[in-house]
């Protein structure tokens, strides 16, 4: 079958427009107007929104891209320089290079050490007096049991600390620096030096506290000698809520207040030496006696025995107290079902 186009319809009307129209050619024309009406035919609207897309996205990229083209690239500061091996960010990835900068700057301050100038510290557990000085100037005293802290931020680093008996005879002596007390989130690191005595332990350290061992088993001769010749004190812990009176064959020395130790001189009384300690209303707590030949002479006695030293420990619902020439008085604390006499810390 032959399609006709639109000349040869009208050509067939025209020739059959005077007579009428076998069903043949009627179907046959009917046929051709349908296939003509089914041609495709191009469309005004899908063509216009086409275009206006296309207008549309163009016009974002110049939005986006002329301000980035026109401006002028910032320099780097000296200070904030890239890390070695890593490309300059390109201007997409400002912001990233931005967090990773922060998270730096957050860890730096984590992990850097404290800024504050370290004090040194004097624990000073023997039973001798000592000197405390900083780069040749003395700056205080650490009594028997005490810890004390001082400040060496007035003296020019690096600070040389010495610790010294009261006649002058060096101990311990400590240099260090700012730059050497580390301390962060996980670890510290500091100085220090220890010294054991017959009499005690003497630390000083700047930093963390020392740990470790205990003392050593012996010592040498006269290692708590203070060097001024004279008697050795009397060690009084007072670790009960009680005001004692400290007194030496019969003439009052001081007085212990509650939670202090204290050393007692008996210089200028005869030996034998008696230690009494009384309550404010005169009650008789302790009462020891002893003389030279009681304590070892590495504390400065005259007992060859290394170590030897006198002592007397009471026990109070108050707490304890502790008298001894020539050493420290070590032991358990106080038993859990300890029982003690009724009034036992009346004044």
């Amino acid at each position: 079958m032959s399609l006709f186009d639109d000349d040869q319809i009208r050509a067939a009307l025209a020739r059959r427009s005077r007579a009428e129209l076998t069903e043949v050619e009627r179907a046959d024309i009917l046929r051709a107007a349908r296939l003509q009406a089914l041609q495709p035919r191009r469309r005004l609207i899908p063509r216009l929104a086409g275009w206006l897309a296309a207008t549309a996205a163009v016009a974002v990229l110049v939005v986006i891209a002329v301000p980035v083209l026109l401006s002028s690239p910032v320099p780097a500061s000296a200070s904030s320089s890239p890390p070695t091996g890593l490309h300059s960010p390109t201007p997409s990835m400002t912001p990233v290079a931005v967090a990773l900068a922060s998270s730096s700057a957050i860890a730096s301050r984590l992990d850097s050490p404290t800024p504050s100038v370290p004090p040194v510290h004097v624990a000073n557990g023997t039973t001798l007096t000592l000197t405390v000085a900083i780069d040749g100037k003395q700056v205080g005293i650490a009594q028997a049991g005490q810890v004390v802290a001082f400040d060496p931020s007035p003296y020019a680093e690096p600070w040389t600390v010495t610790v010294s008996t009261a006649s002058g005879r060096e101990l311990v002596e400590l240099k260090y620096q700012a730059s050497q007390i580390v301390s962060t989130a996980n670890s510290e690191q500091g100085v220090a030096k220890r010294l054991d005595l017959s009499c005690g332990r003497l630390d000083v350290y700047a930093g963390p506290p020392l740990l470790g061992p205990g003392p050593p088993s012996s010592f040498p001769p006269h290692d708590c000698d203070d060097g001024t010749g004279a008697v050795p004190q009397v060690y009084v812990s007072n670790a009960t809520t009680l005001k004692l009176t400290v007194s030496i064959n019969g003439e009052p020395k001081g007085t212990s207040e509650p939670g202090a130790i204290d050393l007692f001189d008996p210089g200028g009384l005869a030996a034998p030496w008696s230690v009494t300690l009384t309550t404010e209303s005169g009650r008789v707590l302790m009462d020891m006696t002893y003389q030279l030949s009681d304590i070892g002479t590495n504390a400065g006695g005259t007992n060859p025995e290394t170590g030897a030293f006198v002592g007397q420990r009471l026990d109070l619902s108050c707490g304890r107290l502790d008298v001894s020439v020539g050493g420290i008085i070590l032991g358990p604390g106080v038993p859990p079902d300890a029982s003690f006499a009724p009034g036992d810390c009346d004044p």
